[in-house]
């Protein structure tokens, strides 16, 4: 990752994509690694490799072209009798979902329940006989 210059504010200067670190990450990706993984691999958080995706449309084009690159890959092997069909689909399902992870929702509270003595002693008669 290439340094820029920084600001007369200070702080970090911000990272910008060079060709080697593009490079690395298309055959990353063609590898069949997620992007956390790649990040990894890259020296870098995840949310630094969102950033520069977001920047760099370079390295945006390379992850998207090593990812489809390895599906390629797979989809040969299906053509070719050496990867089952339904192992295909078990396996292109768990893959994407480590590229696309489902959005957390956020919590819900529970409802709260106000009973009295006697109606929670009902409930519980109720419940023992059934």
């Amino acid at each position: 990752m290439k340094k820029g210059s920084t600001t007369a504010k200070g702080g970090r200067p911000p990272l910008e994509a060079e060709k080697r670190d593009i490079e690395l990450a298309r055959k990353l990706a063609e590898s069949g690694l997620s992007f956390s993984a790649i990040a990894v691999a890259m020296g870098i958080a995840e949310n630094t490799l969102a950033k520069l995706r977001k920047k760099s449309v370079e390295l945006e084009q390379a992850l998207k072209g090593g990812i489809a690159s390895h599906y390629a890959q797979a989809e040969d092997k299906v053509l070719n009798g050496s990867l089952p069909p339904t192992m295909y689909i078990y396996w292109s399902k768990t893959k994407w979902r480590n590229f696309y992870p489902q959005e957390k929702l956020p919590e819900q509270e529970e409802p709260k329940i106000n009973l009295t003595d006697e109606q929670a002693l009902e409930i519980r008669k109720i419940y023992n006989q059934g």
